[in-house]
């Protein structure tokens, strides 16, 4: 199998199975009662697209639909300790609750953990791993994707093969109003962390931004810390840094700071310092900062107030939070609510965030287990973006469900983000951090342009190269706020016209 092949698949229905642990629709072929898999489900059609993706790649072609089928034989070995890394942002929608569009579903990491089990053969170790947002219910996501009651089932099923489900946050930010009122400790990868400095070869080695930056908490000497000069430090999880085998399963998603967030993005979450990642420059454009789209007023008045807040309750913890949080309820209606509003670097004009996705990517992949960084990558990569149900508008958190029916695979994770953008109906090259992912020259991730992707699809438009997917445009996504007009294809090609 090529990095350069890309499946798109369409499932029958573009819904989840209501049951764990989302059983196959079928017995199949190479799923005997011996090697585990007991059940089905009709209503699996999610399942079903899985496997009709690894059909699609050609993996172990020749024995498919036989008792003998391995479709990731090549990718994963018996004794390997696979990571298996979903979107688990938070548990739902910041409004509705929500959560089928914001979080990978259990029945897509079904399918693949059964997959992984079968190219273990017996011999391995399976860990389900993501940090989310310092403010998520960690226990609210492993609940709703029903990962609790899959993981039960491989046990029952191959005792043999150790499996875990891991928050790799040290850190847990106990907020009301978006307001942080108390920080309180969590365990941790329990494989510790690994400290990658990628010096000159950082996207942020010389960027403007340097000294501004705004991590994930009030403490931005801490990100700035780490991020100056020659000092460029990820520290990433010590399970992701010392497995075999790394399987993104995103979502099939918009992001305000960065466009999509796919696997170039979902993979953020290996991290343990969310506080060491620049999310943003501090400041309005006019100050040099990609915190506001505009350097009117309103964007200076309320960065400056936020920030005193923010540094306030820092110094003063048991008083300053209540105030902030009046406060962020008359600042509604003075600069507009969040979800409504382009603020914290929520626009196409963020030239920080989708830095530090790329680093990131380019950590994981090049540095060992000790953080020392190799010419050559340290560890092998798939990549499955369940789009079943997909989130679309003001994403990753507020995104509005969308039913697209589809499952993105491939080997490539930046091969998989472009045809996942475009098949939203995005134009990847308005998308720095796709088109800058073609470019790197230290540590790249591609090794081809995207002329050379292949699309194979059960449906006959899709298929074909980047060029078949931008004429059969599969779906129309609403871009988030900060985004709209400036890289959806229909808009662009109107323009044109």
């Amino acid at each position: 199998m090529s990095d350069e092949l890309v499946a798109l698949c369409r499932s029958r229905s573009a819904a989840y199975p209501v049951t764990p642990p989302f059983d196959p629709p079928e017995v199949y072929p190479e799923f005997s009662r011996e090697r585990g898999v007991i059940g089905t489900d009709p209503s699996n059609d999610a399942y079903a697209c899985v496997r009709e993706s690894l059909r699609l790649l050609r993996l172990d072609i020749n024995n498919f639909d036989r008792p003998n089928w391995n479709p990731l034989k090549s990718i994963v070995l018996p004794g390997d300790h696979v990571l298996i890394k979903p979107n688990w942002v938070c548990q739902g929608h910041h409004l509705d609750g929500s959560w089928e569009q914001i979080i990978t579903h259990g029945a897509i990491i079904r399918a693949v953990m059964d997959y992984v089990q079968l190219a273990l053969d017996g011999r391995g170790r399976i860990t389900l791993a993501d940090g989310p947002m310092l403010s998520s219910d960690f226990g609210a996501i492993v609940r709703r994707s029903g990962i609790d009651e899959v993981v039960k089932n491989l046990a029952r099923t191959d005792p043999r093969i150790d499996t875990e489900i891991l928050d790799l946050r040290t850190t847990f930010l106990e907020a009301r109003d978006d307001v942080v009122i108390r920080r309180h400790r969590l365990r941790g990868d329990p494989r510790g962390e690994v400290v990658v400095n990628l010096g000159k070869s950082s996207l942020f080695y010389g960027f403007r931004g340097e000294g501004r930056y705004y991590g994930a908490d009030y403490d931005t000497e801490e990100v700035n810390l780490h991020h100056r000069g020659e000092v460029q430090e990820y520290k990433l999880s010590g399970t992701a840094m010392k497995a075999d085998v790394i399987i993104d399963i995103p979502k099939l998603k918009t992001h305000q700071k960065v466009g999509v967030t796919l696997a170039l993005k979902g993979i953020v979450g290996v991290n343990c310092g969310r506080n060491w990642l620049p999310h943003r420059t501090q400041g309005t454009p006019e100050q040099g900062g990609d915190q506001f789209a505009d350097s009117r007023w309103r964007q200076r008045c309320e960065y400056a107030v936020v920030r005193w807040f923010e540094q306030a309750s820092l110094r003063y913890p048991d008083s300053v939070p209540f105030l902030y949080r009046l406060a962020k309820r008359v600042g509604k209606h003075v600069f507009g609510p969040t979800h409504k509003t382009i603020r914290g670097g929520g626009w196409y004009g963020n030239g920080t965030l989708w830095r530090m996705a790329l680093d990131i990517n380019r950590a994981m992949m090049y540095a060992d287990c000790t953080g020392r960084l190799r010419e050559q990558p340290t560890k092998r990569r798939f990549c499955i973006v369940d789009g079943i149900v997909a989130g679309e508008g003001t994403g990753p958190i507020y995104a509005d469900a969308k039913a697209c029916g589809v499952i993105i695979a491939g080997l490539n994770p930046v091969a998989v983000d472009v045809i996942g953008a475009e098949s939203m109906g995005f134009d990847y090259e308005r998308i720095a951090m796709l088109q800058a992912a073609f470019s790197l020259r230290d540590f790249p991730l591609v090794s081809f342009d995207s002329t050379e992707i292949n699309v194979v699809s059960n449906v006959q438009e899709w298929s074909g190269g980047l060029d078949a997917i931008r004429r059969a445009e599969p779906f129309r996504f609403a871009a988030p706020i900060g985004w709209k007009g400036q890289i959806e294809r229909r808009i662009q090609l109107a323009t044109e016209r």
